[in-house]
């Protein structure tokens, strides 16, 4: 009964099954509890819930490293086994890490079907994936239980309760997971916005901010870089991102539509019009000569 398998020898199913074991038993390390998924929800194979309550991921799990264009702009995490490790990395900044180390851009795969996969990527492609490794860590080996000599444990007062009142959650205190999220809340809190972890029904990479002396927050997602999504129209909801020379954009998601639309071709795509949304890691001269206005920190 208990023998081990090869995973070789498995079907294409069962594989699939075998790898979301495996993968989820590595993130439970990290504090995410992983919910499969049927119906490939918005590109998503599962989802990966943070216990801290506001982080969700949505993961695309695949049996090798894959990029496609379909992903694009979905705020997907593609979650795969390379070398003997497991990575879980956004899906746009693989693309974008593939484009600095290798030339799978360049190739017929990529150009005229949209996707390229491999098992056996480049050494340089592997360095840049090395912090998006979900290995096993080894645990901490426990500290030796000391009982307390009972002239060491101080005494309450007769008659009271002594209660220890919990940290709240910030930025320093490692709240800020998601990995655009705590490079948006720094530059949000050097253009003097205050940051504290969104409403509920936000979760993922989005944040609450408020300017000094507004009277109300705003909602903020904080894609990574300049990003537009259908179903976010009308939300009164607000984008933060840098471009390709550091420099962070705070505005309006339908503002920044409205921008795309006068500046660039983005409504015309595929991934816009089938697929609800659009993201670049490097926007036009003209979109960007738009959002200068829209600069939190540019020189």
């Amino acid at each position: 009964m208990f023998q081990r398998i090869n995973p070789d020898q498995l079907n294409g199913r069962q594989k699939e099954i075998y790898n979301f074991q495996k993968s989820a038993a590595l993130l439970a390390d990290y504090g995410f509890n992983c919910i499969k998924l049927t119906d490939d929800w918005q590109g998503a194979d599962f989802l990966a819930h943070h216990f801290d309550g506001a982080t969700t991921l949505k993961v695309q799990l695949k049996a090798r490293l894959t990029i496609d264009r379909k992903y694009a702009g979905q705020d997907l995490w593609m979650n795969f086994p390379c070398n003997g490790s497991w990575y879980l990395v956004p899906h746009d900044h693989l693309v974008e890490l593939i484009g600095q180390t290798t030339n799978w851009l360049n190739t017929s795969s990529w150009q005229d079907h949209g996707g390229y996969s491999s098992t056996n990527p480049a050494p340089a492609l592997l360095e840049q994936l090395r912090p998006y490794s979900i290995d096993e860590q080894p645990k901490p080996a426990p500290e030796p239980t000391r009982r307390p000599s009972k002239a060491s444990v101080p005494l309450a007062p007769t008659g009271t309760t002594t209660r220890t009142r919990p940290e709240p959650r910030t930025a320093e205190s490692g709240f800020w997971r998601h990995p655009n999220l705590a490079e948006a809340q720094r530059a949000l809190t050097g253009a003097g916005y205050s940051c504290s972890p969104p409403p509920a029904e936000w979760r993922g990479n989005y944040l609450t901010a408020r300017q000094r002396g507004a009277a109300t927050n705003i909602v903020v997602r904080c894609p990574g870089r300049p990003s537009i999504q259908k179903d976010h129209v009308g939300m009164n909801l607000y984008v933060a991102f840098p471009d390709q020379d550091g420099i962070w954009y705070l505005i309006e998601h339908d503002e920044l539509i409205h921008l795309v639309e006068t500046n660039t071709s983005w409504l015309e795509s595929d991934s816009w019009r089938v697929n609800g949304g659009y993201s670049s890691a490097r926007p036009s001269r003209q979109l960007r000569a738009a959002l200068r206005k829209f600069a939190l920190n540019a020189t």
